[in-house]
């Protein structure tokens, strides 16, 4: 099948645009797509101790804090979700990062204090319309992402790995309620600011990247993660795969550019030697008559 590299460019609506290289190598797209919010699309939510029955729509921080007011202590938490409806239900989630960003704009205190927070995964349905303290969603501990103490007090959180997070989302979309953002430590005079989806500044707003990998013209779609195992990642000389399949795979290494470096056949198990191989990504294909089974590794 004729190998290709085609590069869209697109400009789509609902917060979404793919601004890096979509790669079709022999029926496997590889594509990144940026989703980023607005004030009308996602969900964005603020919650105030101090005033509890208190909807802030429209509020410009994704915060969380222990402070005073006219003193009295109270917590504030933020909360976001992330429309991600363009992403394929097949599609093999390999990498995904929130980036978030300083507000250098609103009066609330800035990166303050033993700040660290946890992004936390929101386990039920809420409303930017009508989420309060009293309101707010359940979440978990489970896959929480830890944000570490600020090293600046206008810093950014750029490159945020969600990848666990957003697998989860794709792979069974009614779990999407998004991620709060809770300081850890619950005492005075620690804050931790950035931009939320209702700041002006588009660039400014919560970014997520999103990378996977889709199978395209095969009858049956990428198989689950537990059908293969490939290790270490990265390698550096010998790569081994090990699969639950009894019958005989083709094995493919194509690199980036669509270029096949490696071909065989394996029965279940296998150990390749990439001592040869560029330092780079590639993309390892094993299929049967029917099945695609599609990987990204890197070779260091």
């Amino acid at each position: 099948m004729k190998r290709f590299f085609a590069i869209l460019i697109m400009l789509t609506l609902f917060g979404w645009s793919n601004v890096k290289a979509q790669l079709a190598i022999n029926d496997v797209i590889d594509s990144c797509v940026f989703v980023q919010p607005d004030s009308k699309i996602g969900n964005n939510g603020f919650v105030f101790q101090i005033d509890q029955t208190t909807n802030y729509k429209g509020y410009e921080d994704f915060i969380s804090f222990d402070w005073t007011f006219g003193g009295t202590e109270a917590l504030g938490y933020s909360f976001i979700q992330f429309d991600i409806v363009g992403i394929p239900a097949n599609a093999q989630i390999y990498s995904a990062k929130l980036s978030l960003y300083y507000n250098p704009t609103s009066g609330n205190q800035g990166q303050a204090g033993n700040n660290a927070c946890l992004l936390k995964v929101v386990t039920s349905p809420w409303n930017e319309n009508s989420i309060t303290w009293n309101t707010m969603p359940s979440t978990t501990l489970n896959g929480a992402v830890y944000l570490p103490t600020s090293t600046s007090p206008n810093q950014d959180y750029p490159n945020i790995g969600v990848t666990d997070i957003v697998s989860g989302w794709v792979n069974n979309p009614t779990s999407n309620y998004g991620l709060m953002l809770e300081i850890i430590d619950k005492s005075l005079f620690n804050s931790m600011k950035f931009c939320s989806n209702n700041y002006p500044v588009i660039s400014k707003r919560p970014k997520l990247e999103i990378c996977y990998l889709l199978a395209t013209g095969i009858e049956n779609n990428i198989k689950e993660d537990e059908n293969i195992k490939i290790s270490p990642i990265p390698a550096k000389d010998i790569l081994t795969i090990e699969t639950n399949s009894n019958t005989q795979q083709r094995v493919e290494i194509v690199n980036l550019m669509g270029q096949s470096v490696f071909k065989s056949s394996i029965n279940k198990n296998a150990t390749i030697n990439i001592s040869a191989f560029a330092n780079g990504v590639y993309i390892i294909k094993l299929s049967t008559a029917k099945d695609l089974l599609v990987r990204k590794f890197v070779k260091e």
